[in-house]
């Protein structure tokens, strides 16, 4: 797992590059999601983790730290075609008019998950579903995880630029 700070230059630089290169002509290498839906999920993310969203826990007992070893706290990459129990079969409606505008709301909800964290420096908690509590350096962690699994799904970027 990378170091805050590494996950934070992250966020500040590459992401934003690398979000750049979306745009509606841009077709996944597996799923059903197009580059908006895609977008519009990965802030969804962000609500969660920024506390916006509550989710419920809905790993069965016990199983969080193992799901939080395995697939969170390691070094492999999200797998493909991953279904998390919480999301509804199928594609969600849009949520924005344009791939532009889900853009710069995703980038507002990062702002907003760095705001949260800035203010509430006590690595105040929130319940990922699958892997229980998450402190702010876990959250970074998915985060990164999260968006490079999607921006892999997409061909952003290639397997072994992932993970570090």
């Amino acid at each position: 797992m990378q170091t805050k700070e590494e996950l934070i230059y992250f966020f500040d630089t590459e992401f934003k590059l690398l979000l750049q290169k979306i745009s509606a002509d841009t077709k996944p290498l597996w799923g059903t999601m197009n580059s908006q839906r895609m977008v519009e999920h990965l802030a969804m993310g962000f609500k969660i983790a920024n506390g916006k969203i509550i989710i419920p826990a809905t790993a069965i007992d016990g199983k969080a730290g193992k799901l939080k070893a395995i697939f969170l706290l390691s070094d492999r990459p999200l797998p493909k075609d991953f279904q998390n129990p919480i999301l509804p079969k199928g594609l969600m409606p849009l949520e924005h008019l344009s791939l532009t505008i889900a853009k710069q709301k995703l980038l507002e909800e990062a702002d907003s998950f760095f705001s949260f964290f800035n203010l509430n420096p006590n690595d105040e908690t929130f319940i990922h579903n699958l892997f229980g509590n998450l402190n702010y350096h876990e959250w970074l962690w998915f985060e990164y995880k999260h968006i490079m699994h999607h921006f892999m799904q997409f061909g952003i970027v290639k397997l072994e630029e992932k993970i570090i």
